[in-house]
């Protein structure tokens, strides 16, 4: 998935393809790789492997995605791993401060 986006940036940059276009498909992609990582940390979740689980929801690209996987785990039963990812999702994803959010 990276080194298609390296591609792509390099077709960008030489005018070959457009740039929304690559940004669209590039999103369609993380998100059906995050949606089969979903899947599989569910079913490893329930099977007890929480530090698998773990490494594997770091795979994620997006904060919905970070969102539905802390749900999964609430519902498992994994209280401690859904605040470890919960953690993860805000290094990955600040929250904006209000002092950013007044000026845009």
């Amino acid at each position: 998935l990276n080194q298609d986006k390296v591609l792509s940036d390099y077709l960008v940059s030489q005018g070959d393809a457009n740039e929304d276009e690559i940004e669209e498909e590039y999103a369609q992609k993380c998100n059906q790789v995050d949606k089969v990582t979903l899947k599989l940390f569910g079913s490893v979740v329930q099977s007890g492997k929480v530090e698998r689980g773990y490494d594997l929801v770091q795979r994620l690209h997006s904060e919905k995605s970070y969102d539905i996987a802390i749900q999964m785990a609430d519902r498992i039963g994994h209280r401690k791993l859904s605040d470890r990812i919960d953690e993860l999702r805000l290094l990955k994803f600040p929250p904006l401060d209000e002092e950013e959010e007044e000026e845009e």
